[in-house]
């Protein structure tokens, strides 16, 4: 799709959550560690800390194309309900990347298996913001909500754009590996 002339990426609806914890600590759910070895790693983390969980949904709006709109979820099994998929036909009709909607509808595209790092919600969006949001030393969490807007709405069009080349590079690297891992390559 991202070859053929009429589609443009900054058409995609990306979306994602992630838990600020007003403790400091960074949930790493997507961390990989690759060794030959048993790497003996061991982190301790508070276990109920305060936080906030932030969802975003992150598009282009590019002024020179057309309004042909994709909604691209991310592969939390809970977001893969009938009430959420009837919305998603409502709303984009075949024009929805998620996982098991295919099933569901006999349309749209499944997500790709084995990449929850896909979205550049995941590789790019959320470290940016955190990096923001924790520089900022928040101590309630009412800042915390306030500082996580603040970082949202200080996202520039330029780091955008930059972001959705980005993600079509990853692409075409996935489509390169024949679905390999390719975590030793820096986007």
């Amino acid at each position: 799709m991202i070859d053929n002339e009429g589609f443009v990426v900054g058409c995609i609806w990306f979306i994602d959550e992630a838990p600020f914890h007003l403790s400091g600590v960074v949930n790493k759910p997507s961390w990989r560690f690759w060794s030959s070895e048993y790497p003996h790693l061991c982190e301790e983390r508070l276990l109920h800390s305060p936080k906030v969980t932030a969802w975003v949904a992150n598009k282009l709006a590019l002024e020179d194309r057309p309004r042909i709109e994709w909604f691209m979820q991310d592969e939390a099994r809970q977001h893969h309900t009938e009430k959420v998929f009837r919305f998603f036909d409502e709303y984009f009709g075949n024009r929805v990347i998620a996982l098991d909607y295919p099933k569901f509808t006999g349309a749209g595209m499944d997500w790709p298996p084995y990449s929850p790092d896909l979205t550049p919600c995941e590789y790019f969006l959320w470290g940016a913001l955190k990096d923001t949001v924790y520089g900022n030393h928040p101590s309630t969490l009412g800042e915390f909500e306030s500082a996580i807007c603040v970082a949202c709405n200080s996202v520039s069009v330029e780091t955008l754009k930059d972001m959705m080349s980005r993600f079509i590079l990853r692409l075409r690297h996935l489509i390169f590996s024949n679905d390999e891992n390719f975590e030793n390559i820096v986007f």
